[in-house]
């Protein structure tokens, strides 16, 4: 019947006895004892179907829509296009993280300070090497965020150049290669090189090695120099990046789920100030979200970069990668909401007050705590009632306001984000409750 909508050849047909037959058989269904093997199971498959209820009811909208589009719509509902309220703006992203309680900035440090001393160590030390230009070039290269990635391209590089310039050597000594041959092994060795990047690093530094050093001897006719040079100074560069680390080194997997409880605290706090604003646009504090906001940001910094880490740790200690980027995704959903429900705030300056969401406000609120410290301490969360606060906001917008279109209109924004921000918390609810399964 909704495919039919868009063709001119059928006429339109009543879809909302339909409709009010799931409504009623999804009633029914919730009512039944007995009826799954357990209220987990029941739970999920009444979610799905509620949603599948839902979008088919919007897709028949638009097809109705799509068909009569010369009918003015009553309520239109314009979405705003706030570019400072994109969640993936790269300057909101890069200031958020200009502070130490940033895990990308506290690397960004230390690789400056790494670089700064490979490069004070070739220009101010009287070293009896050339072309020190690849000690910082080479810790550049090694020193990674995390202490896995650091320490295995650490020794597969400093490995794979010394066997490079042995077999550099060799290749030189036996066949005293003229410029033609020097091109075809520059030629094979490059090839040789890229095409095994992402297969084995060692194996690749190996022959980028001899690349190099066949490249470098048509300006510098001494191989075995270029070729000792250059293990010198990868073993200098590779042997600093490994102390930088040591000293200021990060594990990472106790930290994970912290880093994500607190994304869920900033998300939090960030969705109160919001929906105050709308219950009391006279305490609306533009600073106050904007901060928030800012440390929603960095929270989800922290909390990616944290589980990038984690997963680069051995596999004992990994962080169960789906549970994590599926409490990820379910929370960076609800920031969206709220990033959209303030981008309203900004569009529509002249706001009324919205008392009634102020209960609701309250339940997510709880829900939000309660998840965020479950996720910390790895036990179960027993939520408020949320559909039953979405239901009672859903009646003051169909009861009250008859006189008023425009509050009417407000309230129905914010029901459209709200059953998201709850679908969203079910979501997290359902993936604490797998996690804690498995444990067992």
């Amino acid at each position: 019947m909704i495919a039919n909508e868009l063709s001119p050849a059928h006429p339109s047909r009543s879809f909302s006895s339909h409709y009010q037959q799931m409504k009623e058989a999804l009633t029914a269904l919730r009512r039944q004892e007995g009826a799954f093997h357990d209220e987990e199971t029941k739970q999920q498959i009444l979610a799905y179907c509620d949603a599948l209820s839902d979008r088919l009811h919007r897709a028949r909208k638009l097809a109705k829509s799509w068909k009569h589009r010369h009918q003015r719509i009553a309520i239109h509902l314009r979405i705003p296009r706030q570019t400072s309220l994109r969640m993936y703006n790269a300057w909101a992203i890069l200031r958020a993280n200009l502070t130490l309680r940033s895990a990308t900035f506290r690397h960004a440090i230390r690789l400056g300070i790494t670089l700064a001393l490979a490069t004070a160590l070739y220009r101010l030390i009287p070293l009896p090497i050339q072309r020190g230009y690849w000690i910082p070039l080479t810790a550049l290269l090694v020193l990674k965020p995390d202490f896995t990635a650091t320490f295995a391209r650490g020794v597969a590089r400093t490995l794979g150049t010394m066997l490079g310039a042995v077999l550099t050597t060799l290749l030189v000594s036996v066949f005293a290669p003229g410029q033609e041959l020097l091109v075809i092994l520059d030629a094979i060795a490059a090839y040789l090189a890229f095409s095994i990047l992402y297969a084995n690093y060692a194996i690749f530094s190996v022959f980028l090695t001899m690349e190099t050093v066949f490249l470098l001897t048509f300006v510098t006719p001494q191989p075995l120099m270029t070729a000792a040079y250059r293990a010198i100074d990868t073993a200098v560069g590779g042997v600093l990046a490994l102390l930088m680390y040591v000293v200021w080194p990060t594990w990472e997997l106790p930290h994970v789920w912290d880093n994500i409880a607190n994304r869920l605290d900033a998300a939090r706090r960030y969705f109160v100030a919001v929906m105050e604003a709308y219950a009391h646009p006279e305490t609306y504090d533009h600073l106050a979200i904007h901060n928030r906001r800012m440390y929603a940001r960095l929270a989800r910094s922290n909390a990616e970069a944290s589980i990038q880490r984690s997963l680069q740790e051995p596999e004992p200690h990994r962080v169960d990668a789906d549970l994590a980027y599926g409490l990820l995704g379910a929370i960076d959903s609800i920031v969206q909401s709220v990033l959209t429900l303030e981008a309203y705030l900004i569009d529509n300056p002249s706001r009324h007050a919205l008392p009634e969401i102020a209960p609701f406000t309250a339940k997510v609120d709880e829900a939000l705590s309660l998840l965020a410290t479950a996720i910390r301490e790895n036990r179960p969360a027993t939520l408020p009632n949320l559909k039953e606060a979405l239901r009672t906001l859903e009646s003051s917008e169909k009861s009250g306001h008859r006189g008023r279109s425009e509050v009417r209109t407000d309230l129905r924004f914010v029901l459209s984000e709200s059953k998201r921000i709850i679908h969203s918390i079910n979501t997290m609810q359902q993936l604490l409750s797998t996690k804690l399964a498995k444990d067992e």
